[in-house]
């Protein structure tokens, strides 16, 4: 889970408690810009390996 702090005052390592100023939810709201964001977030990799020998 990928966990972006764009809002302001929100506290993930507090267990998600938000601490917010009144003023800049307002800002936000009448600018129509998200306050909070969590979403799934899913990386993928490959790995390979290889081994070889040669011999006469």
């Amino acid at each position: 889970m990928s966990k972006e702090a764009t809002g302001y005052g929100y506290q993930f390592d507090k267990g998600g408690v938000p601490f917010i100023d009144p003023r800049i939810i307002k800002m936000n709201v009448e600018g129509n810009m998200p306050y909070y964001k969590m979403e799934m977030f899913s990386d993928r990799f490959i790995a390979l390996a290889m081994n070889g020998t040669y011999s006469f």
